[in-house]
Order: C-alpha cells, then sequence, then structure tokens
C-alpha cells in the first residue's frame, strides 16, 4: 500500500527500507529479474543518501542477490567491500552478516569447510561446548536436508558422526 502512494509522499530513506523489503520479498519467490530491478531503484535512490546504514544495508542486500541469481565470485566482491566498511564504521552486525555471506559464497564455490568456519565465526559458536558443537551440528544435518542442499550432506554426515563420537554416543 505504502508503494502505491507517489514516491514524492514518501521520505527516501523510508522509500529505500519499503524497496529493500520488497527486493527480499522478490527474491524468496525466485523472482529474480524483478529483484533486481527493484534493486537498481534502490541503488539510485541511495546515491543522494550518504549514510554508511544505507551502504551496509545495500552491500548485504546486493550480495543476497547475486548468492540467489548463483553468482559467489561476484557475491564475494560485494562482501569484501562490505565487510570493509562494517570494519571501519565498527559495526559489529554487517560485519557478522558479512561473515555470514562469504560463508555461503563460499559453500557455493564448494568450499564447505571454510563456509562453515565462517558461519561458526559469526554466529559466535567457537565458544560452545563440545556438547553443543554436536547438537548444532545434528540441526544443520536436518536443515540441510531440504531440496537443493544435497551436495553438502556427505560432509554434514561426517561432520555429525565426528561430533557424536567426541561426545562418546557412539
Amino acid at each position: 500500500q505504502a508503494l502505491a502512494q507517489p514516491a514524492a509522499n514518501i521520505p527516501s530513506r523510508n522509500l529505500t527500507s519499503l524497496l529493500a523489503t520488497r527486493a527480499v520479498a522478490l527474491m524468496k519467490l525466485k523472482r529474480l529479474p524483478e529483484a533486481e530491478t527493484v534493486f537498481a531503484q534502490i541503488e539510485e535512490l541511495a546515491r543522494t543518501d550518504s549514510s554508511s546504514f544505507t551502504k551496509l544495508r545495500l552491500g548485504t542486500l546486493h550480495a543476497e542477490l547475486l548468492l540467489a541469481a548463483s553468482q559467489p565470485q561476484r557475491a564475494l566482491e560485494v562482501i569484501d567491500r562490505t565487510a570493509t566498511l562494517a570494519e571501519q564504521n565498527e559495526s559489529s552486525y554487517y560485519l557478522a552478516r558479512s561473515w555470514l555471506l562469504r560463508g555461503q559464497a563460499q559453500m557455493q564455490l564448494d568450499q564447505v569447510d571454510a563456509g562453515i568456519t565462517l558461519m561458526d565465526q559469526a554466529v559466535g559458536t567457537e565458544f560452545q561446548t563440545d556438547e553443543q558443537r554436536g547438537q548444532r551440528a545434528r540441526r544443520r544435518q536436518c536443515e540441510l536436508r531440504q531440496p537443493g542442499m544435497q551436495r553438502h550432506q556427505r560432509h554434514l554426515d561426517a561432520e555429525a558422526d565426528q561430533a557424536e563420537q567426541q561426545e562418546g554416543v557412539l
């Protein structure tokens, strides 16, 4: 409904936020060409907004779109720029988001171990106990059994088995 109003009636930052939400929704519906078109509109609006927050938000959104379009190499370029900006602005949230996105990109490039390590770093699992790591490995195994994630399954099975052996379950 908000987008049905003339754009002149919506403040620039609000319009950027609304369009970003729309781009994410289109991406989740797998309507990637439309999501990319909306993202181009967002980039145009953002040229007048010099805030670091906008740049960080758009950087992560752009990386998500590239990953959804199976373009991990291009996504890594965007992620590197976003991570650098996050470090400069001491934004732990966007730095962690960058690690998660970089992990996803590496997994798409079949660098599964490096991807999982970065994702674990992003969510702080390097401070977990062995039991917590084992539980997380089993949850991850179940989650990644969803359609489209089978190519990583063999690695996950081995990781879960190793975690259970460390816990003395097997």
